[in-house]
């Protein structure tokens, strides 16, 4: 859960940079934008490229995460305990932090494009092409590096027939699948405004907010359908949405939330109780 909580939080900020640069365009005219570009955008850039970092990173650790926990059932010292979960997510925010702080360094800007984005798709600032050139990449190979683990956990589930474990890894594969689609979106319409002469009819303010938004639309449509394709499909996570709903609503009703527990626990040992059996039968001791 701290490495969904790890993901979460950088889909919130996320949002956070979305509903403000969305605000900020809306209310001000692009020349007023323009000339706030440099108050502005150290800021919601650093905030930017943080946040996708965070979030590539965290597509790593959670299917390494359920690569372990699957192809490794049998050996309980190999997966990720809470203290590797919590030295993961403090290294991943601190290379994060590193990285979105280049700009501020002198590698790389933040105020190529309007919208604050540390992507320049164009050769006019060399540097500055290189740095963006390498954010992508190093995105594009953490979210590539998943693909063989996934297919080997779906191999080793059709195989195994762990259902509750195919299951879970389902839904991650979904996460890391959707995360990185909304990645490879604005980097295709990179490639095309750099190797063809796809958008040279178009002048070149409108050519960069049509990029700038497009890449913004796509992460904010990421980071919203984050939850649902996860959290939202987790049945302790709805657990604990409920209760807090009952207590909410019966704060003295003990009755209701009592019964919910009930159930929760029912259904909880029961699955326990699969596990144990399937984890016998594959050590063969039946």
């Amino acid at each position: 859960m701290l490495l969904v909580s790890n993901l979460a939080i950088s889909d919130f900020f996320v949002g956070a940079y979305s509903l403000v640069i969305t605000s900020l365009r809306h209310s001000m005219s692009y020349q007023i934008v323009v000339g706030a570009m440099d108050q502005l955008c150290p800021f919601l850039g650093f905030l930017w490229c943080s946040c996708q970092f965070v979030a590539a990173v965290s597509a790593l650790l959670l299917t390494t995460d359920r690569y372990i926990a699957i192809i490794f059932f049998v050996r309980p010292k190999a997966k990720f305990s809470p203290k590797a979960c919590l030295i993961s997510v403090i290294i991943s925010w601190t290379l994060a932090l590193l990285v979105a702080s280049l700009p501020l360094l002198g590698i790389g800007t933040h105020t190529s494009t309007t919208f604050c984005l540390p992507i320049q798709p164009a050769k006019g600032i060399p540097h500055s092409f290189a740095c963006s050139a390498s954010l992508v990449a190093i995105g594009v190979v953490l979210y590539v590096v998943t693909i063989p683990m996934h297919l080997h956990i779906f191999l080793h589930v059709r195989r195994s027939g762990v259902k509750n474990n195919g299951k879970l890894a389902k839904k991650i594969s979904i996460l890391v699948f959707s995360n990185f689609m909304f990645f490879l979106l604005p980097t295709f319409i990179g490639f095309v405004w750099l190797f063809t002469k796809a958008f040279d009819s178009i002048p070149l303010t409108t050519r960069e907010i049509l990029v700038g938004s497009f890449t913004t639309i796509c992460f904010s449509v990421n980071s919203f359908l984050n939850p649902l394709l996860y959290s939202f499909r987790d049945r302790r996570f709805l657990f604990v949405i409920r209760q807090r709903y009952c207590r909410l609503l019966h704060p003295n009703n003990i009755e209701v939330f009592n019964a919910i527990s009930r159930t929760e626990a029912r259904s909880n040992q029961h699955k326990m109780a699969q596990r144990r059996l399937f984890t016998i039968s594959k050590t063969g001791l039946f």
